[in-house]
Formats: structure tokens, sequence, C-alpha cells
């Protein structure tokens, strides 16, 4: 985990389905990008205190601030990362979360394929 880049890529094909990470309360669905609606991030809450961001999901229909999700709960679909950062860049999911304000690195929680 860069120290700017702050999480984890998933790589994900436009459109494919994405779940929730861990058993939560969306909290927000937003722009990624201040003043570009290209892009969304569903921020969550889970039971034991960490801040799950997934960016560059298109949230499911259903799911908005106040919704529990489950671990594997399908929650949105992936969007295509391209629009913004340019046809170099693979197609991906990024997942940040924190605990206590502090950044922990999503691979010790979630397995990498």
């Amino acid at each position: 985990m860069g120290a700017t880049h702050g999480g984890t890529d998933y790589v994900a094909k436009p459109g494919q389905d994405v779940v929730a990470v861990h058993d939560a309360t969306v909290t927000r669905i937003g722009n990624a990008y201040k003043g570009d609606s290209r892009l969304q991030i569903i921020n969550m809450k889970t039971p034991n205190g960490y801040t799950v961001g997934e960016l560059y999901v298109s949230p499911s229909s259903g799911v908005k601030a106040g919704t529990k999700v489950t671990a594997g709960q399908v929650i949105g679909t992936a969007q295509d990362v391209r629009v913004r950062t340019g046809p170099a860049v693979t197609p991906h999911v990024h997942v940040q979360i924190h605990l206590g304000g502090e950044r922990v690195n999503p691979q010790t929680l979630i397995p990498v394929p």
C-alpha cells in the first residue's frame, strides 16, 4: 500500500458485480472525485469500527446511506475507471480501509486472488 495511494486495487471488468468486503452499514454514496460525477464511491462502517471505501462502483438499486449489507452481498457494479485516468490503466475497484483514522492495508483483511 503506497503512502499516497491509500488502498489496494482489485482488477474488475466494467459491469462486474462488486461485493461488500465486510458486514457493514452504508454511510455515504458519492463522487469518487470532487466535481466529477463519472466515478462513484461507496463508504461503509463495520460493527467493529472499520471504515471501508470501495471506489469506482455504481451502487445497486436499493443500496443507499443507511443500508445494512453483509459480507459477499452485491452492492454494485464496477465502473470503467479509464473514463478518468485514461486507457493505460487496468479497470479496477479501489478498496481503502481505515480504523481509528489510520489506514489499514486491505490485503491484510481481503485475500488477493
